[in-house]
């Protein structure tokens, strides 16, 4: 896996910083060596444990400081979003996350910044 992952789409629509308050996109940074992630979830930053094995993912114990933002309702929406995947795959440049019951709920490009 890539390093840094950048939001792209969310439950199959195209996001952009508007939807975040004109702040960066989420993004996510998987550390495979640790079991666990951190990132950015729109307005606040975020970390927690990882499971990773084969095409199987899990996020949790997702905790995330506690800004206040305009547009806390979509980072609310990516935060429960990124806690029902359950698997991934990879298409060219693009990491898709998936739940079991949604397809296909979160869309990232890789990033190359450290």
């Amino acid at each position: 896996l890539y390093k840094l992952w950048v939001l792209e789409e969310l439950n199959g629509k195209a996001v952009s910083k508007s939807n975040y308050s004109g702040n960066d996109l989420p993004n996510i940074e998987i550390h495979r060596e640790t079991g666990s992630f951190s990132g950015f979830a729109g307005c606040n930053r975020m970390n927690g444990s990882l499971f990773l094995e084969k095409d199987a993912i899990k996020f949790s114990n997702i905790i995330s400081t506690e800004m206040a933002c305009p547009n806390l309702n979509t980072e609310m929406e990516f935060l429960e979003k990124l806690m029902t995947v359950t698997s991934f795959k990879f298409n060219n440049d693009m990491l898709l996350l998936m739940s079991e019951d949604q397809g296909n709920v979160l869309t990232f490009s890789s990033s190359n910044k450290s």
